[in-house]
């Protein structure tokens, strides 16, 4: 059963404040500015790893308090890739990790 549109409004807002906090605390974390090579070649900055494994556990702490198994962290990385580019990132990350938390399946 999907929320009411009020309860899904207020869940993002709660989300984007949860990522803006995040992204607040930053520069004060340990390895700020340091990068690192992921088994696929990638190479992604240690803050945004701490942040992306810090939304995961959230959106999977909420998902496990509907009911919903577990996502993963590629599964969180592919609604990130749709957010990203847009001028509203912070709201569009939050958007989709909350419609993930909430079992709804994103759509670009």
């Amino acid at each position: 059963m999907q929320p009411s549109l009020s309860i899904h409004l207020a869940a993002i807002e709660k989300m984007k404040a949860f990522i803006g906090t995040l992204q607040k605390e930053r520069s004060n974390r340990p390895g700020h500015g340091y990068f690192v090579g992921d088994p696929d070649g990638l190479v992604h900055s240690c803050w945004h790893i701490y942040e992306m494994e810090r939304l995961l556990l959230r959106v999977n702490t909420l998902r496990a308090q509907c009911g919903f198994g577990t996502i993963t962290l590629d599964d969180l990385r592919r609604v990130e890739r749709m957010a990203v580019g847009h001028s509203d990132y912070t709201h569009k990350l939050a958007l989709y990790a909350t419609e993930l938390a909430e079992g709804i399946q994103p759509i670009p």
